[in-house]
């Protein structure tokens, strides 16, 4: 089971709790002379090292995959150095978003079967393998990650597609909106890369800014980006009605010992998931997807709404989601939320290693004599 999402990069066996591999979806390449190859690094030891001139690469622009290169960086780090497994001896599932394009579903396959050798494939969407993950084949996912916030409609195993719901409110908005109310403020992020620091026998650090005039712009954000992470996961998701109106100051001390001071309309900032711009709030959004369904199957959405994503983990997301939903008179609103952050968090894998594990998963493979007999079409037709 590969997941390559926006922000990380989980892997594993199928029948495995949770991933065995996780690392950042993102490959830092170092240029090097005219007409050579440049190098390129993946994996939590190698990423987050500084080097010269080295620029962080995303696979992803917008919704699409944009650099196939580093998409297939990220899957051969996975399969073959962390999982240690010949890719030609492996079937593969890769998760793919509810609103993957045909063309970039079939370029998934045809490095599967062409390049890797798989000798099965399958691709299966988030919000099913998280529908499958609580235990239901019916539900309404509200995946809240790095990138965007993206609600879905699930039905017997199938996405919905004229449900679906996106908002650019998510993890990296959310992140943004820290660093600026940071620098609003004059306190400059200096992430650990930046400087040495001693302990002296006072009990204070001695700190020492070392010169990082090569550090490229990409590389900066990338590990100014983990420091407010930090920080943003202090926050909770304030009570409706509440956002803001607390005078309270709140210090956090940043990695080279300075302060960073921020009142209460600052620390509420994960209430912008629910405050939203442009009808973007989450719970609008869901009474919105549930509409636009069949009207028969909406009683069973509205009581069975699943959390997931790292940036619902917010102490309070499932609740504020609760109180914020309107709900038809006749019907039961019910949110699941599982209290255990890695279930929430590795939600698409959970359920990509149960399905994986499945006697019934046996028919359901793309092979790679159906591949070469009926050409990337079928993954149309084997993959829904």
């Amino acid at each position: 089971m590969l997941s390559i999402g926006h922000y990380e990069t989980k892997a594993g066996e199928a029948g495995d709790d949770t991933p065995s591999a996780v690392f950042p979806s993102f490959s830092g390449h170092v240029p090097q002379e005219p007409n050579a190859q440049r190098l390129s690094f993946v994996g939590n030891n190698e990423i987050e090292v500084y080097r010269d001139n080295m620029e962080i690469v995303s696979p992803w622009s917008g919704t699409e995959i944009a650099e196939w290169d580093v998409f297939q960086q990220l899957w051969e780090h996975a399969l073959i150095r962390c999982l240690k497994v010949d890719p030609a001896d492996k079937p593969l599932m890769l998760s793919e978003p509810a609103y993957n394009s045909r063309e970039q579903r079939e370029k998934m396959a045809q490095l599967a079967f062409e390049k890797y050798q798989h000798p099965a494939f399958f691709i299966a969407k988030e919000p099913t393998l998280s529908s499958y993950a609580s235990g239901r084949a019916t539900s309404l996912v509200v995946d809240s990650g790095y990138h965007q916030t993206v609600i879905s409609a699930v039905h017997d195993g199938y996405v919905l597609r004229q449900s679906i719901k996106q908002s650019p409110i998510a993890g990296q908005y959310l992140t943004k909106l820290l660093y600026d109310s940071a620098g609003n403020r004059g306190v400059s992020i200096r992430p650990p890369y930046t400087f040495q620091k001693r302990k002296l026998n006072n009990g204070k650090w001695e700190i020492n800014y070392l010169d990082r005039q090569a550090a490229t712009p990409s590389w900066h954000e990338f590990r100014v980006n983990s420091v407010l992470d930090d920080i943003k996961k202090q926050f909770s998701i304030p009570e409706k009605n509440t956002d803001g109106h607390n005078a309270k100051k709140i210090d956090f001390e940043l990695p080279d010992t300075s302060i960073l001071s921020l009142d209460s309309e600052t620390v509420t900032i994960p209430g912008e998931l629910f405050r939203g711009k442009n009808g973007k709030a989450i719970d609008h959004l869901v009474s919105e997807c549930i509409g636009e369904v069949d009207a028969d199957i909406r009683k069973e959405l509205f009581g069975g709404i699943i959390v997931t994503g790292g940036t619902s983990l917010f102490p309070g997301f499932a609740e504020r989601l609760q109180r914020g939903i309107t709900l038809p008179s006749a019907y039961k609103l019910k949110v699941i939320a599982p209290t255990e952050s890695m279930e929430r968090r590795f939600s698409t894998f959970i359920g990509g290693s149960i399905l994986g594990s499945l006697g019934t998963m046996h028919s359901m493979w793309v092979s790679k004599a159906e591949y070469e007999e009926q050409g990337v079409q079928i993954v149309e037709r084997k993959c829904p």
